[in-house]
C-alpha cells in the first residue's frame, strides 16, 4: 500500500482515455448520487453515495480517485450547492476516497475490509 507503484499504477490510469471516460461517468453519478437520498428527520438523510466512490476508489486507485472526488466536490457545489464556497470541505471526499482506495484498491474485497473502511470514514473523515 505504501510502495511507490501502489501510487503510479493509479496515477498511469491519468494517462488512459478509458479510465478517464470512466472517471467522467464516475464524476456524474456521484453527483446525480448525492442529491438522491432519503430523508430520516429534518436534519438527518441517508444517502449511498460513499458506495459510488469506494467502487471508484477500488477500480481507479488513490491518485486518480482523489483528483475525481476533488472534481466532484467543486463542480457539485458551483451545479447546485448551496451555502458559501469553502475549498478546505473539499479535504474530506479526498481524505475518503484516500481512506477506500488503501483497503480496496488492488487488494482482494472482503466484507470485513469495507466494513473497516467504512467506520474509518463515518468517524475519522
Amino acid at each position: 500500500m505504501f510502495k511507490k507503484e501502489f501510487w503510479n499504477s493509479s496515477a498511469s490510469k491519468l494517462k488512459s482515455v478509458k479510465y478517464l471516460a470512466l472517471m467522467g461517468v464516475f464524476i456524474a453519478l456521484k453527483i446525480v448520487a448525492s442529491n438522491l437520498y432519503f430523508p430520516v428527520s429534518e436534519n438527518l438523510k441517508v444517502g449511498f453515495s460513499f458506495v459510488l466512490l469506494a467502487i471508484e476508489s477500488s477500480i481507479l486507485g488513490p491518485v486518480a480517485g482523489a483528483l475525481s472526488a476533488i472534481i466532484t466536490d467543486n463542480l457539485g457545489f458551483f451545479l447546485g450547492g448551496g451555502g458559501v464556497y469553502f475549498a478546505g470541505y473539499t479535504l474530506t471526499p479526498v481524505l475518503a476516497c484516500l481512506v477506500w482506495s488503501c483497503f480496496l484498491y488492488k487488494q482482494k474485497i472482503t466484507v470485513v475490509k469495507i466494513v473497516i473502511a467504512k467506520l474509518i470514514n463515518s468517524l475519522f473523515v
